[in-house]
């Protein structure tokens, strides 16, 4: 709990944009434990990273990336309270998993490697699932002002949705870009054109699925 505020804090102190925070949860963070040798790092004890099997490899990239600029921060700000958490590091080799193999759902569906998410039974894939995205395309470009890191959540959505959804077993309906503007919560601020705004994602993201089903059906993807 106190990791994962913690990272909430960075990104809406840094007004990040509101799908980062949807990446964070306390049921999506993984658990670790200390070095059963006693390794030290300045004399504070080293804990080891355990796996969460759910999470993508773009998602665990992210989390590692905003760890690391959460940890430049601290050394550039000594009111920061950074340098007091765990020292936490990502094993080379036989990182094990998690002790809590409890799904954590709401999150976008990138955060779920597709793999594993395609694998679960219908009614979890259907309990866990959203149909919103968080992750840049090349997500090694997390926190670095990107054009796409930019964009408002909508306009993200429809410029990158249809292609990270085409990778997840989703019911047609789930996917359903006008049930989805005007059912789900997005938690954006549109103001005086929210109207106007809410259609132009509607309309864009029309057009982007049925350019992707004709590229789809021609080989072309």
């Amino acid at each position: 709990m106190q990791l994962a505020d913690a990272r909430l804090e960075f990104l809406k102190a840094n007004r990040y944009p509101q799908r980062y925070c949807d990446l964070i949860d306390p049921k999506a963070t993984s658990d670790d434990e200390a070095d059963l040798n006693g390794l030290k790092v300045n004399g504070r004890k080293v804990f080891w990273i355990k796996k969460r099997k759910e999470r993508s490899a773009g998602a665990e990239t992210f989390i590692r990336i905003l760890d690391l600029k959460r940890e430049e921060e601290a050394l550039l700000d000594p009111t920061k309270r950074r340098r007091r958490e765990r020292i936490r590091l990502v094993p080379e080799s036989d990182q094990k998993d998690s002790d809590f193999p409890a799904l954590p759902s709401g999150l976008p569906i990138d955060y779920y490697d597709p793999d594993f998410f395609n694998s679960l039974q219908p009614r979890t894939r259907n309990r866990i699932a959203t149909r919103k995205i968080a992750l840049l395309p090349e997500v090694t470009l997390s926190f670095t002002g990107s054009t796409d890191e930019k964009l408002s959540d909508a306009d993200f959505l429809a410029k990158h949705g249809p292609l990270v959804w085409i990778r997840y077993t989703l019911d047609e309906e789930e996917v359903d870009c006008e049930d989805w503007i005007e059912d789900d919560d997005m938690d954006t601020d549109y103001g005086s054109d929210g109207d106007d705004a809410t259609s132009s994602v509607s309309e864009n993201m029309g057009d982007q699925r049925n350019t992707l089903v004709a590229r789809l059906s021609s080989g072309a993807v």
